[in-house]
């Protein structure tokens, strides 16, 4: 008997919506970092009455804000409050999985996307697939992975099903994963604290998935902030009868601060 080989190409393109503000402080070392500057001769941090309440300072000969294509600067004393910022960078923003092979029907990758805020109460990562199914070559598609474990929302280790399936797999390196991704060594969905990566497997919804959530900053304002990765491991099993293609998929991550 000769084996046909049947190639699939996927091509993943990732949209990723996030804010990612330049930030320029008045002066830094290796040592420290200081937000704001002033130059004045006098004047009061705050005064008040039953009429009136003031934060003033003289001496500030330009004040108000300016602005181009490229800046946004207000100046004055006190005219920058600390505001919260969130910057999110990816390894790799479009992922090709390997061709899958009648005789080696798996095939997997991964990215990484790294996280810095400031917020006091963090921030949340989501994930969507823009159809549903995900993984899709015109009206032929791989279904979305369904745990076999309904109870705990994730497979520890991958299910082979009857049918071709695609799903993933999440890990990220501050423990901050939705609880689906902790585990116990056998069993997912909060079962024990473990993260580990290429394990606790679900399927794609084309409806947000919140996948991390971490309740505090990764830095204050520090040029040592390094961020809070995340590892998203993608995988697709395909069975013989599947219909060669070049199947996509297309992915929207959002980061919003808590």
């Amino acid at each position: 008997m000769r084996w046909k080989e049947k190639n699939f190409y996927y091509f993943f393109i990732l949209s990723l919506f996030f804010l990612s503000p330049v930030l320029i402080w008045a002066m830094q070392s290796n040592k420290y970092t200081i937000e704001v500057d002033s130059i004045n001769l006098g004047g009061l941090d705050e005064s008040s009455s039953e009429n009136y309440r003031a934060k003033d300072t003289v001496g500030e000969n330009i004040v108000g804000v300016s602005e181009s294509l490229n800046y946004i600067e207000e100046a004055g004393y006190k005219s920058i409050e600390s505001e919260d910022y969130i910057a999110f960078s990816a390894t790799n923003n479009h992922i090709q999985l390997p061709d899958i092979q009648s005789l080696i029907p798996v095939s997997e990758a991964s990215s990484t996307w790294n996280i810095k805020t400031n917020s006091y109460y963090g921030y949340s990562l989501r994930i969507r697939a823009s159809t549903s199914p995900a993984l899709k070559s015109g009206e032929n598609y791989f279904a979305d992975y369904v745990p076999a474990d309904q109870g705990s929302g994730a497979d520890y280790d991958w299910v082979s099903s009857s049918s071709s399936q695609f799903g993933f797999s999440v890990f990220n390196a501050g423990g901050n994963s939705n609880s689906k991704f902790h585990h116990d060594n056998s069993t997912c969905g909060g079962a024990g604290s473990n993260e580990s990566i290429g394990k606790c497997w679900v399927g794609f919804s084309d409806q947000d998935q919140e996948i991390v959530r971490r309740n505090s900053n990764t830095g204050d304002y520090s040029i040592d902030d390094l961020g809070e990765d995340t590892r998203i491991d993608f995988k697709a099993e395909m069975q013989a009868s599947q219909a060669h293609g070049s199947y996509i998929a297309n992915f929207i991550l959002t980061v919003v601060l808590n």
